[in-house]
C-alpha cells in the first residue's frame, strides 16, 4: 500500500460527477455494441490534431464555420464535435 500523494485527489467529487462517468460508461457500452468506439482525451487532441490546444479551437468561431456544415453549432456542443473531428482524422 503506497503512503505518497496520489495523482487523483477524489476528495470534490460529488454524487452528480459520479453520476456522469456511470452515464458515459452506459452510453459507451451501449454504443460498443452496434459500432466501433473510441475515447480520447482533450489532452490527446491537443497534442495531434493541429497547431492549437483543444481549447482554442473551441473558442475559433471561425474554425467551426469552416469545419461544421449545416445549422450553427450551440457552443455547448463545440467539445462533442471536437471529439468526433479528431477521431476522424485519426482513421
Amino acid at each position: 500500500m503506497s503512503t505518497g500523494p496520489s495523482a487523483l485527489s477524489l476528495a470534490g467529487t460529488k454524487k452528480a460527477h459520479l453520476d456522469a462517468a456511470e452515464f458515459r460508461g452506459v452510453v459507451l457500452c451501449a454504443a460498443a455494441s452496434a459500432t466501433k468506439v473510441i475515447t480520447l482525451a482533450k489532452a490527446t487532441i491537443s497534442k495531434g490534431f493541429g497547431e492549437r490546444k483543444a481549447d482554442e479551437y473551441l473558442v475559433d468561431d471561425a474554425f467551426w464555420n469552416e469545419s461544421v456544415a449545416g445549422a450553427p453549432l450551440r457552443n455547448g456542443s463545440r467539445e462533442a464535435a471536437l471529439l468526433i473531428l479528431a477521431a476522424r482524422r485519426e482513421q
